[in-house]
């Protein structure tokens, strides 16, 4: 990669939208590109370092060992003086790092990942109280930008989730339709990532064939739109 390391944050102050998954899926996603990634679990839940400790159980496999595709570090953001030395060496990383944030927008160093990271990237749902709380969340961000002013370069992508088209009126289809266009002047938009149900069972150790049809077009314009490429000693195609 050209740039050896960006921070990626997913976050939505609106529980449910899948965060954890499309974090993880990316996490996947990104490794089988041959690119480095180190995943920061700073969800309260620690959904995604319970789920590969879980994994580790029952496949017999040590945390420390080759089959491991990338580590996951259970971070709080409860002490923002920690979280800003912990940045720090997250800028040290050679690659990508995939930041899970909480739903809890009141951590005390949740603000410090904001402004640090190089893209948030906000899951949300074509849905009234999900767009409502999506559009509070830009709001902040975009106070915080406010605050800190040009030492913040952080982009904004928002990416349509569990989208089924077979439902929908022509009205609520045209809300939709408007909805992405008015989060486009904030950032960019993905296309959509359908609802499948293969997309409820994902893993920390490998990204499923099901799961990556569905990820596809929008995981790739992700990468597009930041420039990431695989480096050429690890890129296994």
């Amino acid at each position: 990669m050209e740039n050896s390391n960006y921070i990626i944050t997913f976050a939505n102050q609106k529980g449910g939208v899948g965060k954890s998954t499309l974090c993880t899926l990316f996490a996947n996603y990104l490794h089988q590109m041959g690119i480095p990634v180190w995943v920061i679990d700073c969800d309260g839940q620690s959904s995604m370092g319970q789920l590969r400790k879980k994994e580790l159980q029952l496949r017999g496999v040590a945390s420390d060992s080759n089959e491991v595709p990338y580590p996951i570090t259970i971070h709080s953001l409860a002490n923002k003086e920690a979280s800003d030395r912990f940045l720090c060496q997250l800028r040290e990383f050679d690659g990508v790092v995939l930041v899970d944030s909480p739903g809890n927008l009141k951590e005390q160093g949740l603000v410090s990942f904001f402004a640090n990271s190089d893209y948030i990237i906000s899951p949300f749902l074509f849905e009234k109280t999900t767009v409502f709380a999506t559009g509070t969340f830009v709001l902040l961000i975009n106070k915080i930008r406010g605050t800190l002013g040009k030492d913040m370069t952080t982009k904004l992508m928002f990416v349509p989730n569990r989208v089924d088209n077979r439902f929908g009126t022509d009205d609520e289809k045209g809300l939709w339709s408007s909805t992405k266009i008015k989060f486009g002047e904030f950032g960019d938009v993905t296309p959509e990532i359908g609802y499948r149900a293969c997309m409820q069972r994902y893993s920390t150790m490998e990204m499923y064939r099901d799961q990556q049809a569905v990820v596809k077009e929008a995981f790739e314009f992700i990468v597009s739109t930041i420039g990431l490429n695989p480096t050429s000693s690890e890129s296994n195609g």
